[in-house]
């Protein structure tokens, strides 16, 4: 027996004044493999229309229109899909009986629900729901991941010629029956040009594809946009679609170069016609989500594909998804949105950089592209504000950072060393908060400020390192990266603002009882020369730093360690490098021995202050590497 379930809905909103949401283009439901969830096209796919009318049309003209909707999507000439009428629902659903039908998954029902009055929307979303929504769609998959129902619900409140809701016209309507299946059959939201859609000139407003999320008063909706026409290809490509269209790839990564972004809007423009002829897709969209699909490779996280371009020259950008949309409304890969770390900006080409004193955000390269071409390497960096780009005016070099959780409060000891970046000296209180985030980049908005004391500026030399003892609560329940910041007192509030999006430092901090940091003193090839790192209880975290020098066929640079556990344990070892390199861990003690590449478990079942020889080792390249140890109880 199969098992069934439900993904997500999608909502079409009305368009009301001061309305700024939107979304961004692509595929919306991914599977755990990173692939985007498909209809079989072996056969067309299936819908069953419902008994009765929607507002003032028939049911017959119900039928006719969701009919013609689904024919524009048939007659996209670079895709493969078509649609099959597979009879007709068995009760006119309304807002009493509407779970009745939708809570029988298996059945291999799709239903189109002609919401007559309203009712049937209010009655999944809540009442008054139907004021503002035009449609709503959600796609069921089995166990194999593939899309073999789905449900699709228009509102005929909006053509009952009743209030309160204003009616729309009948081509209006058509443009959110095929939104509606466009979602049907697993495209996303598009945000391709959406300063058009607010800027009160519904004579611009054939620039929106049929995907953006927001209905306007235009009827050229009903007509599919470039980007449409892309995304529906790409996902049912037609079988000369790859070789007579090409495609741009790379990565969108913090201004280091390494990092990973997800969730940024990647936008291809023809320059032939950079309005219509533009499309576009989310960074990271297959990577691992909030809506419960992609995958957990990394090298996905902040990766894009732009496909079905025409030939020609293309410019390449990334913007902001707008961070308003979220429910509903939200989007693949992430709920709420990310936030860019810097300004918006285009691709330059070798003239990329991830400081906005090297990068002009403006400045662009052209692409060529020609047919049955994959342009990749086209890699974004993005323009990230360092803690050193802020007008806050001090920055902290951290030193040593130890914290012991206590059951009235967690005492936490940062050694810090502060500069003043401005010249300007402190006369004023400051606090030293201590934020924790999940990622590399600081979003007041969605990560936790977890402790934070006020410093008088009599005992906070500038250029001295100091002890700051921070006040905290639930600090155990913490888990990802600390960020220590200084800002000034007396405007608190607005200088918290200012710390949005700046780099974490990335100082450990894990939720242990004890967090400690070491530095490789020298090189130390054998075990009678290993470092010692003293030991390490339960719940305790450990990281070294050191750098490996020398590797070629006379000398391989080695470093040892040597740790004492004080009691029965399991290791969760990870060792990080540069990209360039490949390094290995070795563990052993107790006759037992584990290597590791990136990330391994190592099992202590028994015994008191047990001794472990750690061993980091270069199996090719010479750098950096960070070896990050941690204890929890074993199964």
């Amino acid at each position: 027996m199969e098992r069934w379930y439900k993904i997500g809905i999608f909502a079409l909103t009305a368009l009301l004044l001061f309305s700024d949401a939107v979304l961004a283009g692509g595929p919306f439901v991914i599977n755990t493999d990173g692939e985007p969830q498909l209809w079989s096209t072996i056969q067309p796919v299936p819908f069953h229309t419902d008994l009765g009318p929607l507002g003032l049309l028939s049911n017959e003209e119900a039928i006719a229109l969701v009919e013609e909707a689904l024919q524009v999507w048939e007659d996209v000439p670079s895709a493969s899909i078509s649609f099959a009428a597979a009879g007709s629902l068995p009760v006119d659903v309304t807002g009493n009986n509407v779970f009745d039908l939708l809570d029988i998954p298996g059945d291999r029902i799709s239903p189109i629900i002609f919401d007559h009055d309203g009712t049937v929307i209010d009655a999944i979303l809540g009442v008054g729901a139907s004021r503002d929504i035009l449609g709503l769609t959600a796609i069921e998959l089995s166990q194999s991941s593939q899309i073999l129902e789905a449900q699709a619900i228009l509102n005929g409140s909006v053509l009952d010629g009743k209030p309160p809701n204003l009616d729309v016209s009948r081509d209006t309507f058509l443009a959110t029956i095929i939104h509606e299946f466009g979602h049907y059959i697993n495209l996303d939201h598009s945000q391709i040009n959406s300063e058009f859609a607010f800027d009160f000139d519904v004579s611009n407003d054939d620039s929106l594809p049929t995907m953006f999320p927001i209905a306007s008063d235009s009827e050229s909706k009903s007509i599919l946009h470039f980007d449409d026409i892309a995304t529906v290809s790409t996902l049912y490509p037609a079988p000369d679609f790859a070789v007579s269209t090409g495609a741009i790839e790379g990565e969108i990564l913090l201004g280091n170069g390494i990092v990973p972004f997800q969730g940024a809007n990647v936008i291809a423009r023809r320059t032939a016609d950079p309005i219509n002829d533009a499309t576009s897709y989310v960074s990271g969209a297959l990577f691992k989500n909030d809506f419960g699909g992609g995958t957990g490779d990394l090298a996905l996280k902040g990766w894009y594909k732009i496909s079905g371009l025409p030939p020609g020259n293309y410019t390449i950008e990334v913007e902001q998804i707008d961070p308003t949309f979220t429910g509903g409304s939200s989007l693949n890969p992430l709920d709420p949105p990310a936030i860019l770390p810097g300004p918006e900006e285009f691709y330059n080409g070798a003239r990329e950089a991830g400081s906005i004193a090297l990068d002009d955000p403006t400045d662009k390269t052209e692409i060529n592209v020609a047919a049955g071409e994959i342009v990749d390497g086209i890699d974004i960096f993005l323009n990230t504000l360092e803690v050193g780009d802020s007008d806050i005016g001090l920055a902290l070099v951290l030193t040593k950072l130890k914290y012991k959780l206590r059951e009235f409060g967690d005492r936490i000891i940062a050694k810090l060393r502060v500069s003043n970046l401005d010249g300007g000296v402190i006369t004023s209180p400051v606090s030293i908060q201590m934020w924790i985030s999940n990622d590399p980049i600081l979003d007041i908005s969605r990560d936790d400020l977890v402790a934070m004391n006020e410093i008088n500026p009599v005992n906070f030399p500038l250029a001295a390192p100091i002890d700051v003892k921070l006040k905290s609560e639930e600090l155990s329940s913490a888990d990802g990266k600390f960020a220590i910041f200084v800002i000034e007192s007396e405007d608190e509030n607005a200088q918290q603002a200012k710390l949005m999006n700046q780099v974490v430092q990335e100082i450990g901090g894990r939720g242990c009882d004890k967090d400690s940091f070491r530095l490789e003193h020298e090189s130390n090839d054998s075990l009678a020369q290993a470092q010692s790192l003293g030991k390490i209880g339960l719940n305790e975290c450990l990281t070294v730093r050191g750098t490996l020098t020398n590797n070629n066929a006379s000398v391989v640079d080695e470093d040892v360690f040597r740790i004492i556990v004080k009691q029965p344990a399991t290791l969760e070892i990870m060792l990080t490098h540069d990209t360039a390199n490949e390094f290995d861990v070795l563990i052993f003690g107790l006759g037992q021995v584990a290597l590791c590449e990136a990330a391994c478990s190592f099992v202590l079942p028994d015994g008191e202050n047990t001794p472990l020889a750690i061993i980091i080792s270069p199996l090719s390249g010479i750098g950096n590497y960070t070896l990050d140890i941690q204890t929890t109880l074993s199964d």
